[in-house]
Parts: structure tokens; sequence; C-alpha cells
């Protein structure tokens, strides 16, 4: 009998044991219950519910994933739907994510090359996209200038007035002629607008197009030295032949880059405009740029510490620790 009790007890102990590091791994880590019953929903924000003994798993349509004791109310963060503009102007490309609730409308006006009202509920309170044949100008006058950091990385410039509740105006200079008014939009509106603005991607398109040759066999070296100068370095992934640049003929990048900006390698940014934004690191604004229909990834490192070189590969290459140090 007091083996029995024994043996009972080693056994609870040890379920007891398990239940409580299987509780504590999946509230700590945000894990589901190893010990769980899954409750698939069909509708709404929430795709499932894994239930444990004392905590439940909730993975949301959005992939939030949130594991919460017993009892503790929880619910989705709203997705906001999107639907996206793009346009091109002249050799401008312009393009951005619009929320459902927001409305635009292009506008004809002889004295700019483009001109796009966004407004949310009235048509009498809009700011309003240029794209002019001159730069922006603006008053000096008790003007405050800011920076607006974009999701592409870069950053536009936001300028209002001391006496004004609102910004003004937000212009961008990587591209001159393009600005973004604020003509009558209310309090909210003008916070609520900039959410859209971040999204923007507006660059000038140089006529440029470009590829990589990959040879059918290659060294098992990761990255070989492409180019240089005094602050940066270019590494082209060991399995790239070369990368070249159609622009008033075919040019290898290196050519291309001391014809464009002998001094520096900012000419690239007419090819990373033309990519994808993958990820941008919060180290400074390292930014992963790809396209799969060109099989092509480029990493531009912009850390603290003044490290500014670029990797250059196919689409599988990927940040790894010993880049961009």
């Amino acid at each position: 009998m007091q083996k029995g009790l024994k043996i009972t007890l080693i056994v609870v102990g040890v379920l007891v044991g398990i239940i409580a590091l299987d509780t504590l791994q999946a509230k700590i880590f945000n894990n589901s219950p190893l010990l769980k019953i899954r409750q698939n929903l069909d509708e709404g924000s929430l795709d499932y519910i894994d239930e444990g003994l004392f905590v439940n798993h909730y993975h949301c349509n959005n992939n939030e994933k949130v594991t919460t004791l017993k009892g503790t109310k929880f619910a989705c963060s709203e997705i906001k739907q999107t639907q996206k503009f793009s346009k091109v102007v002249q050799n401008i490309f312009i393009e951005f994510d619009f929320l459902n609730d927001w409305h635009y409308e292009e506008v004809k006006n002889e004295k700019e090359e483009f001109e796009l009202k966004i407004y949310k509920k009235s048509l009498e309170r809009y700011a309003t996209l240029k794209v002019s044949n001159n730069p922006l100008g603006v008053c000096g006058t008790g003007l405050i200038k800011d920076v607006l950091s974009l999701n592409s990385g870069r950053y536009a410039e936001i300028g209002l007035y001391e006496e004004d509740k609102t910004w003004s105006y937000i212009s961008f200079p990587f591209v001159n002629y393009v600005s973004i008014l604020n003509t009558s939009l209310n309090e909210d509106e003008s916070s609520e607008i900039l959410e859209i603005i971040k999204t923007i991607r507006v660059f000038e398109d140089n006529g440029i197009d470009f590829y990589l040759t990959k040879p059918e066999s290659h060294t098992d070296i990761r990255f070989n030295l492409y180019a240089s100068n005094s602050f940066q370095k270019v590494y082209l992934a060991g399995n790239i032949g070369e990368f070249y640049v159609v622009h008033d003929g075919v040019l290898t990048l290196k050519e291309y880059m001391e014809r464009e900006s002998p001094s520096s390698f900012d000419s690239i940014r007419n090819i990373t405009n033309q990519l994808t934004i993958y990820g941008t690191l919060n180290d400074g604004g390292t930014t992963i740029y790809k396209s799969k229909d060109k099989d092509m990834t480029i990493i531009t490192c912009n850390k603290l510490n003044g490290n500014k070189n670029i990797y250059i590969g196919d689409y599988s290459l990927e940040l790894e620790d010993e880049m961009c140090r």
C-alpha cells in the first residue's frame, strides 16, 4: 500500500511538473501550450485558439500571436485594409498604400504636371499631392522643419508653421518636384494621413535596366570584393559572375557607378529604387532590397558605426552576422 501511494505521488508530481513547465514556456515565450485543445474559427479576425489547462494561445488572421492566462480577455488588433495607388508622371514613379476609408481624385491643373486630391470624409478637407515643373517654394518666416521617416527607409521633410496645429507641407529631397500640401485637413486627419504618406515610394525612372549573370560553376568563396572607395565597399556573392546595367549601352555595375558617381556609390540608388524593400533594420538604416523576377538581392549597410558597405547576390541571399559589422 505504501509503495503504491509512493508511485502515485511520483506520477502526480511528474504530471504537475510537466503542466507547470508547459504553462511557463507558453507564457514566457508566447508559445502555444503542448497540452491543448485547438478551436478553429471560421470567421472574424481570430484564426484559432489553443486552449491549455491554465493558458490560452490566440493566433490572429494578421499573424498576431498572444498567450494569456485563462479568463483574460483578448481581441486581435484591427486589420486596416488598404488599396494601392500608382502613377507615372513624365519619368517620376509614385506609389503608396491608401487606407480604405481614404479617397483620392485626380485634378486637372494646367500649372502642374500632375495633381491629386487626397481626402477622408469631405472634399472640402483634403491634402494635395503635386508633381510640379519647379521645386517647392515655401515662406521661411516661422517655419519649423522636421523629418518624416518613410517605410522605404528614406526620409521626407515635413514643415509646419509656429501658429498652426497641423503640418503645412511634405517634400522629398530625393525627388525635388514632388510635394504634398496640407490644404485643409483637420488636426486628426492631418495626423492619420501621415500613415499613408509613410508608405510612399517615389523616384525618377532614369531609364535603366539591370541583371545578374551566374556562371555554371563557381568557387565556395562567400563574397568577392567588387569595388571600393575610401569609405565604402561593394561585394558580390561568390555565385555571381557579373552585374550589368543597361543604360546608353551595356555597362558593368562598376563602370556605371564610376561614370555616374565616381566619388561615391550613390548611383546604386537608381537600381534599389526599382527593387522591393524586404526589410529595414533598426541599426541606423540597413536595408534589404529584393526582386524575385530579377533573382536579385541588394543589402545596403547603414550602421551607426559608419559601415556603408553593399552586398549583392541572388534572391536567396540573406543578411548574416558577419555582414554590415
